[in-house]
């Protein structure tokens, strides 16, 4: 049995044996380096032996293989790589490691004319004969996503999609390799992948195609490194690998200012007069989804089977959202009854049996850009931003907090802070209760609130 830890490379270490072999995979060099060599460090008290070790050498990354061999160092020559002398047991030495390179250099061979990359690790796996037995991270990534695909939204597959690209890149920039084993997932890996993740960077791919990779703010990579743990978790629970790496991995997200409308700015964007009907169409797109807290994708597949009777005699709606595949029951307030009327019979409706033309995503963001524009508002408008409104407009006219989240399809409180962003008329109202209340008979609650204009 073969013992092996991957370590970085050496520059300083004696001169090893060197294969180098052009690959057919655009103009990258395959080459990997051996080093036999006694592992001193290993050497047990009172005995004249330590253990025989490999390092396998590829593109910057080393890996050591304990060969379960023992020899005296002092018998070791590190120029030849071979025991000195011409006894029994250096003869069997020397054989034995002239038989691992020769296997070494076939399974390079092999791998070379299957038009594989070449890495450390894909040797030492081969030469220890695990291809079989271990999985590869991306191998992992894959069979996430296909036992997994039905419980997510189209949006969350393609942001899972995106993560495996990264990672993907990642692996290649890093190894020079298309893949790697579980088990090189070790804390620096995520660490660097991290770094990969959140810096520019420019470099060629296994095609030989240019990557430009932009920087993600802090908040994206850490959600990309979310969704690897996710892939990572569920692979040490199918005993692919023994631990978690990630278990001493600790980043926060970044605190980040939701923006939502107040109620004077949502009365802005319903009073403009907006001759340009697609812009006037996505006005009010958004103000129905600030008086509903659709998101867009709900918004988008609106239709006439969503709309029932509810239980008070006006209409509702009762829609699994996308996203998540919760049911919200949302009440049609009367400025969003009047927006379903207004294209009730618009041409789009009519032929997709939807209750309103919404239009794609990008173009739904680039017409609020000019809305905000026109109606004086610095905020990004997005539907985002609609249902955060919505969250919001409705806490500060007295809806309860319990009956928002139940509208806006939320099962519990965890992530509620970031939709309702409690406005200061309401936490003056709340307050004044507690501003009336007397306290002692100190003459200090006899002073009246000091005026603005001081």
């Amino acid at each position: 049995m073969f013992a092996s830890s991957i370590l970085p490379e050496n520059r300083n270490s004696p001169s090893p044996r060197k294969t180098v072999t052009h690959s057919s995979q655009g103009s990258h060099i395959m080459s990997y380096i051996l080093k036999f060599f006694p592992r001193k460090g290993k050497q047990k008290a009172g005995m004249r032996t330590c253990p025989l070790y490999l390092r396998i050498s590829c593109d910057g990354v080393r890996i050591e293989v304990s060969l379960n061999k023992w020899i005296e160092p002092g018998k070791w020559n590190p120029k030849a790589q071979r025991l000195v002398g011409n006894s029994p047991e250096a003869r069997a030495i020397n054989e034995f490691v002239k038989s691992v390179e020769v296997k070494l250099h076939n399974i390079h061979t092999s791998i070379l004319n299957k038009g594989e990359v070449i890495s450390a690790e894909v040797l030492k796996a081969h030469l220890l004969g695990q291809t079989g037995k271990q999985k590869t991270v991306l191998e992992a990534f894959d069979y996430h996503i296909r036992h997994n695909g039905k419980a997510y939204s189209i949006a969350t597959l393609k942001k899972y999609g995106y993560c495996r690209d990264h990672l993907k890149n990642y692996i290649w920039k890093t190894y020079k390799s298309t893949d790697v084993f579980l088990s090189s997932v070790e804390l620096p890996f995520i660490l660097e992948f991290h770094l990969y993740l959140s810096e520019e960077s420019q470099f060629t791919d296994e095609t030989g195609k240019l990557v430009c990779k932009i920087a993600n703010d802090r908040n994206s990579a850490l959600k990309y490194i979310r969704m690897f743990k996710t892939v990572i978790t569920n692979a040490v629970a199918y005993k692919w690998i023994d631990s978690n790496p990630f278990a001493l991995f600790k980043e926060k997200y970044e605190a980040v200012e939701q923006e939502f409308l107040e109620e004077h700015e949502l009365n802005k964007v319903i009073e403009k007069e907006i001759s340009i009907e697609r812009l006037s169409l996505v006005r009010d797109l958004f103000v129905f989804s600030c008086f509903t807290g659709l998101a867009y994708a709900d918004l988008k597949k609106l239709s006439k089977e969503h709309v029932v009777i509810g239980i008070d005699g006006y209409r509702w709606i009762n829609i699994k959202r996308t996203k998540t595949n919760t049911v919200c029951k949302i009440p049609v307030l009367p400025i969003a009854e009047s927006i379903l009327r207004k294209y009730a019979s618009h041409p789009m409706c009519i032929n997709t049996g939807t209750l309103l033309p919404v239009c794609s995503n990008q173009k739904f963001n680039a017409y609020l850009k000019e809305i905000a524009d026109l109606t004086g508002i610095s905020k990004n408008l997005t539907c985002h931003v609609a249902r955060r409104t919505f969250a919001t407009v409705a806490i500060e006219n007295g809806v309860p907090p319990e009956t928002v989240i139940r509208i806006i399809g939320h099962s519990t409180y965890r992530y509620f802070h970031l939709y309702a962003k409690m406005g200061e008329r309401k936490m003056a109202e709340d307050m004044k209760v507690f501003r009336t209340k007397k306290f002692g008979d100190n003459s200090i609650e006899n002073c009246e609130a000091v005026p603005q204009s001081m």
